[in-house]
C-alpha cells in the first residue's frame, strides 16, 4: 500500500489520528520553511563573496529540500478532513482534556509533572496541561493552551506591534480552513481579540495545533524554535491508554 492510499484510509477510519499525523507533518513543514529561510541568507552571504560554487551547491540543497517539503505539503493536503469532522475532533479533545480539569482525581497527583522541565515545540502535548512557557528570557504563567497562545501574541505584540498586525493580512499566517489571525471573525470559530490591537485569535484549536501555529509566529519574529519552552503541570496520556 503506497502512502498516498495508507493516509486515505487512516483518514476514513481513523480521523483523530489523521489529525495527530497532519499536525507533525505541519511542524516538520514550518521547520523545512525554517532551514530554506537560512539557506537563503547563506546564498546571499555567498553572492556577496562572489563564491559561485557555493551558490551552486546551496541551489541543489534547497532545490532538494523544496522537493521533500512538496510532498509533505502533499501528504498534510491528503490528510485533510470535512471542516465538520475535523471541528468535531478538536472539540471532543477540548472536552475530554475539559472534564478531566473539573474532574476530582482520587489520585490526580499520579498525573502531575515537575513544572520546572522545560518541552521544547517537538513535543507532542496531547492530553497535557500547562503550567508556563518561557520566551525571550521571560517565564510566563499559563493554565490552559489558548492562553499560551494568546500570552505569546502579546509579548511579541509589544515587542513589534506592526509584524503582528501584519498576520491578519499574510496568507501563510492562515489555515487552509480556518483564519489563525483576522480583523473580523467571518472565518473563525471561537476568536478573542488581542489587547490594543484590531486582530482576532483563533483559540479553538488543539494543544498541537497551537503549537503548530506558535512555530509560525516565532519564525516571523525570528525567534528560533529551541528558544521557546513550554512548562507542564499534568499529563494525562496514561487515563486515555
Amino acid at each position: 500500500m503506497n502512502l498516498d492510499n495508507l493516509f486515505l484510509r487512516i483518514k476514513e477510519e481513523f480521523p483523530k489520528n489523521a489529525i495527530e499525523i497532519k499536525e507533525c507533518l505541519m511542524l516538520l513543514s514550518e521547520s523545512i520553511d525554517s532551514a530554506m529561510s537560512d539557506i537563503q541568507k547563506a546564498s546571499d552571504a555567498a553572492y556577496k563573496d562572489r563564491n559561485f560554487d557555493r551558490i551552486e551547491e546551496l541551489t541543489q540543497v534547497a532545490r532538494s529540500v523544496n522537493g521533500v517539503q512538496g510532498n509533505i505539503d502533499k501528504y498534510i493536503s491528503d490528510l485533510e478532513l470535512e471542516d465538520v469532522k475535523e471541528e468535531v475532533e478538536v472539540i471532543k479533545q477540548q472536552e475530554q482534556e475539559q472534564q478531566l480539569e473539573n474532574r476530582k482525581l482520587p489520585n490526580y497527583s499520579d498525573y502531575i509533572v515537575d513544572g520546572n522541565i522545560p518541552y521544547g515545540l517537538y513535543e507532542d502535548f496531547t492530553h497535557k496541561c500547562p503550567a508556563a512557557f518561557s520566551i525571550l528570557g521571560t517565564k510566563i504563567e499559563a493554565r490552559q493552551w489558548k492562553d499560551v497562545l494568546l500570552l505569546t501574541c502579546q509579548v511579541l505584540a509589544k515587542k513589534d506591534t506592526q509584524r503582528f498586525l501584519g498576520f491578519a493580512a499574510d496568507p501563510t499566517m492562515q489555515g487552509k480552513k480556518v483564519n489563525y489571525f483576522s480583523k473580523n471573525t467571518e472565518k473563525m470559530r471561537k476568536p478573542v481579540k488581542l489587547d490594543n490591537t484590531d486582530v482576532y485569535i483563533e483559540t479553538n484549536m488543539s494543544s498541537n495545533q497551537i503549537r503548530n501555529v506558535i512555530a509560525k509566529i516565532l519564525r516571523k519574529y525570528d525567534v528560533k524554535i529551541t528558544d521557546y519552552n513550554v512548562f507542564l503541570r499534568a499529563d494525562y496520556t496514561a487515563l486515555h491508554e
